[in-house]
């Protein structure tokens, strides 16, 4: 398992080069999240999305890869010894009932998601035969804007903190401190990707991160040169779906590699999902808002009550030509609907409509997505 998290959790962040705030290649009614939109709750409040849309980040909710692999967003605070933003989270991917052995400090907002650094928590790895580093902390100079910056951000600098138990030192030495050096590189483009849901719009990211650095000794120099690349697929309000990881030493040593498809959302509403088959608009088996309890197995399913809570972009969404969104007749559920525009929409796209739980500051997204299988 820990060759397995700490390369997970190293390029999850790249999610954030995927888009703008909104669907970016689908009609996506998160808008550029810099709008200012009348919702459609009782008492007419003006919207304005907190996050990304294509990384929703609520204390205690995530993405379930396997019974073993979740990750899971945790508050950060806003005080402590590397960084704090008031949109500010750790992100964990561990074993059930395990400690987590890497977290990964990040934000999301708007139009932008950064990356700080990485905490970690007993990992350890060799960096050859007989050197073995147990990773504390990386921490960048300067947020890095996965999101909302260039899509070549250039290089940044950070501070690599780690314990080290070398045949070539005479003790181990704890808490050593490299300066290092970050390049990423992130490529993006509009795709579609399978899900437990069916076919999605989704972002397709090729994303690397090399990590140099070197840490002089009395014996010589010990290099640090770690490259990390991933392939994964990105869907508007819910988050990462489908990834496939891999890492090396000095660019060309496979130390090794991860493939996580998603199984389900952790306190994230499930996406409703319509397919087009060149003369039917099929409906899925479910229409309503609802939600998957993780702790919960019979009902596994719990509908968003329209007394607990409200609609934030109603308005928004409604204007979208083949989608629309109500309360249920008997009042205790949001029903989405969906209907054959003029001109039926060429390709598979995504909308986004945003709930809060009452008495919650939490942005809920639900994806609703339009799937065209004419000619298939």
């Amino acid at each position: 398992m820990i060759n397995r998290i700490f390369p997970v959790l190293f390029c999850s962040l790249f999610l954030a080069a995927c888009g703008g705030g909104g669907g970016g290649g689908s009609s996506d009614s998160s808008g550029d999240g810099g709008n200012n939109n009348q919702g459609g709750d009782a008492e007419e409040e003006t919207f304005t999305q907190q996050q990304n849309a294509y990384l929703p980040l609520i204390v205690g909710a995530g993405w379930e890869y396997s019974a073993e692999d979740k990750i899971i967003a945790e508050a950060y605070g806003t005080s402590g010894e590397y960084f704090a933003l008031p949109s500010e989270f750790i992100l964990t991917l561990a074993e059930e009932g395990t400690p987590a052995e890497v977290s990964q400090i990040l934000s999301s907002n708007p139009n932008t998601v950064g990356l700080k650094g990485f905490v970690g928590s007993d990992f350890s790895f060799d960096i050859e035969e007989g050197v073995e580093v147990t990773l504390k902390s990386l921490i960048f100079d300067e947020e890095i804007l996965l999101l909302g910056g260039s899509v070549a951000p250039g290089s940044v600098a950070g501070e690599v903190v780690f314990d080290l138990n070398s045949k070539f030192l005479p003790i181990p030495l704890n808490n050593v401190r490299v300066d290092v050096t970050a390049t990423p590189i992130i490529n993006v483009s509009d795709s579609t990707v399978s899900t437990p849901w069916g076919t999605l719009a989704a972002k397709e990211m090729d994303a690397s991160l090399r990590v140099t650095g070197t840490y002089s000794t009395p014996f010589g120099p010990i290099p640090i040169n770690i490259t990390i690349t991933e392939t994964s697929y990105f869907v508007a309000g819910i988050g990462p779906v489908s990834r496939s990881i891999t890492y090396y030493l000095a660019d060309s040593i496979q130390l090794g590699e991860v493939s996580l498809d998603i199984a389900a959302l952790i306190n994230l509403p499930e996406p409703i999902v319509y397919v087009y088959d060149g003369l039917n608009l099929n409906s899925p088996e479910n229409t309503v808002m609802r939600m998957r309890d993780p702790e919960q197995v019979d009902p596994a399913y719990t509908n968003l009550d329209p007394a607990q809570y409200s609609l934030l972009n109603e308005e928004e969404f409604n204007a979208i030509a083949w989608a629309s969104v109500q309360e249920s007749p008997s009042g205790t559920a949001f029903e989405v609907s969906a209907s054959l525009s003029d001109p039926v929409p060429s390709i598979t796209e995504s909308a986004v409509i945003y709930v809060k739980e009452n008495g919650s500051n939490n942005q809920v997204p639900v994806n609703v997505t339009f799937v065209n299988n004419e000619g298939l």
